[in-house]
């Protein structure tokens, strides 16, 4: 790994995907117990990273401490969609690209659902992401945001 003081050249445009306030505790707080009934370890730490603001590894999610809650929710529900998704041998078939829509494109719809703000239309556009390349992945999307809302809201969708 490299950090970006490292390289050359102009500098990269900044995507605005922090999602400022901590009104959004409870829903942490749900996602948290997700993760424990899933089996997947979540870990709160500075990452300094630039630009990173989680990340999952199979079993187990790092979220950047140093964030809003709102940040937070947003950040770990996009890496459960990872979790569930691209860690068995049919999930790792997927492109970058593809399991970022996934993963993103779920955080829209549940937030969306749950009435929460969301700043992944700027996320998706950092994948080029349009139309048909969400409804190529709408079926992992659905799945993913049906699991995630059967728990944390107790919606049956």
């Amino acid at each position: 790994m490299f950090d970006v003081s490292q390289t050359k050249g102009k500098e990269l445009p900044k995507i605005d995907v922090e999602i400022k306030g901590n009104d959004s505790k409870p829903l942490l707080n749900k996602l948290l117990a997700y993760c424990k009934e899933q089996k997947i370890s979540v870990e709160f730490k500075e990452l300094g990273i630039n630009g990173l603001y989680g990340y999952s590894q199979g079993g187990k999610i790092v979220i950047d401490s140093n964030q809003s809650d709102n940040t937070k929710v947003n950040t770990l529900i996009h890496e459960i969609a990872h979790e569930l998704t691209h860690y068995s041998v049919e999930g790792k078939k997927f492109s970058k690209t593809e399991k970022e829509i996934q993963a993103e494109a779920t955080v829209y719809v549940v937030s969306k659902i749950l009435g929460f703000e969301n700043k992944s239309p700027n996320y998706l556009a950092l994948y080029t992401s349009d139309k048909e390349k969400i409804l190529e992945n709408f079926e992992i999307i659905s799945t993913n945001t049906k699991q995630i809302l059967r728990f944390v809201n107790g919606v049956n969708l």
